[in-house]
């Protein structure tokens, strides 16, 4: 799971992305917008979400979402760090070889401390694919937390990458789901919703921001497509979600191609109503 190249041009899943770089929602974009509620967006989210669910559960035909594009912030310090380890090791197995000829016990393996390996970190800042890229997390966050697999910390702690600068009270929200995906539990008819707010960790102010609000929209309507599924069939969709690579999208780092934060500005005005044209854009891309 997400041993995929990230290089432009790749057709690649949301867990390509999310166990590279953590994905981060700059301030300059909207709000969830797919998950909210009016009489345009309800059928395009409930169509988007049940084509997703029905892929999963079939596995017989993937879905391709188009491009996901922006930039990846703090990847030239990785690529430092890796020539910098490569120089190391390629000087350790220079020593191996003298050290061979004298008949002396060297390892020239590098062991690196995950202090370090966790401190460097990148970003990737969607400029398009954000309503998708936040559907796809939801998707994730509510199958990994009904199954039960051997790297399931592991897969929660790559998903806590996600988070939304737009507002604290949205970053907030998705590291509660985060933290509460081990003991929350959806049982009978309860929607998501209730059980999320009635939760003693979840704070009422968070209902005021629309993003939440959309979030807590979205995965009521993925309980309400999978909420009969037994525990066999969660665990088939997540092997087509991730080792079977059924949803996937095309990559897009503008970094390549020296855009500027410019563009972001001309891409992403805020404060205008959507058309429905873009209302269409957003049912047909995101």
């Amino acid at each position: 799971m997400g041993n995929t190249k990230i290089t432009n041009g790749n057709a690649l899943t949301f867990m390509d992305i999310i166990s590279h770089h953590k994905i981060e929602i700059p301030v300059i974009q909207r709000d969830y917008a797919q998950g909210r509620k009016s009489s345009r967006i309800n059928p395009i989210r409930k169509k988007f979400i049940k084509d997703l669910v029905e892929t999963l559960k079939e596995g017989s035909k993937s879905i391709h979402l188009d491009f996901v594009y922006g930039r990846i912030d703090g990847k030239n310090q990785k690529l430092v760090f890796a020539k910098n380890k490569e120089a190391i090791e390629n000087i350790l197995l220079a020593v191996k070889g003298y050290a061979d000829q004298c008949n002396i016990d060297f390892d020239p393996k590098i062991k690196v401390p995950d202090t370090i390996n966790n401190s460097i970190s990148s970003n990737f800042i969607p400029l398009d694919g954000q309503q998708r890229l936040t559907t796809l997390y939801l998707l994730h966050w509510y199958i990994l937390k009904g199954i039960d697999i051997q790297d399931k910390v592991i897969t929660l702690n790559q998903l806590k990458g996600f988070n939304y600068k737009t507002r604290n009270s949205t970053k907030e929200f998705c590291e509660f789901l985060i933290n509460t995906a081990s003991y929350l539990s959806f049982e009978g008819n309860q929607s998501v919703t209730k059980v999320i707010e009635e939760s003693p960790l979840f704070y009422s102010f968070w209902k005021k921001d629309p993003s939440v609000q959309g979030m807590l929209t979205t995965l009521d309507e993925i309980r309400q497509v999978l909420h009969s599924e037994n525990d066999s069939s969660l665990l088939t969709c997540w092997e087509n979600l991730t080792k079977n690579r059924m949803i996937t999208f095309d990559f897009l780092d503008l970094d390549d191609y020296e855009q500027t934060d410019e563009l972001y500005v001309k891409m992403n005005a805020r404060g205008k109503q959507l058309t429905d044209f873009e209302h269409f854009k957003s049912w047909l891309h995101e």
